[in-house]
């Protein structure tokens, strides 16, 4: 598995200093681990995105999953 350990990039703007990063064919396994574990500092799920010119961050639905914004 091919899962890092970042800087949380700063057009997330939130108030953690780390994230972890993977690729998006396990999406549906880190919603599986997201819902199944008790994360208290967890503020979102994002989904890196290239428009062409530049890369932007999309904030994604964990399904039952309800944190802070």
């Amino acid at each position: 598995r091919n899962v890092r350990i970042i800087n949380t990039p700063r057009e997330v703007s939130v108030s953690c200093g780390l994230s972890v990063m993977f690729n998006q064919n396990n999406l549906n396994q880190a919603r599986a681990l997201i819902n199944g574990g008790k994360f208290t500092s967890l503020k979102g799920l994002y989904l890196k995105k290239n428009n062409g010119r530049m890369f932007y961050y999309e904030k994604i639905n964990i399904m039952g999953w309800h944190g802070r914004n």
